[in-house]
């Protein structure tokens, strides 16, 4: 047994985690634009909007990486 065996049953976990917590960044963003919007401040919307689109430009390429992980990661490990 490696000493990289606990951290590789942790790594999926973990990227999942990262997933949740980056899709629940950009929700708090449509709170802030929805808010901004109610204020009527224009530019205030369109710069979040902006920072939103990036954060999920970046949620979706965490995802598409992931994926491709699990992928490769799919040959079950046989141990004994």
């Amino acid at each position: 047994m490696t000493s990289g065996t606990g951290l590789a049953e942790i790594h999926n976990p973990l990227k999942q985690l990262k997933i949740l917590w980056m899709k629940r960044c950009g929700l708090e963003f449509q709170v802030d634009i929805q808010e901004a919007d109610r204020r009527g401040d224009g530019d205030e919307v369109d710069r979040l909007m902006k920072l939103k689109q990036e954060k999920m430009r970046e949620i979706q390429s965490e995802i598409k990486a992931f994926r491709s992980e699990l992928r490769i990661s799919d040959e079950p490990a046989e141990r004994e």
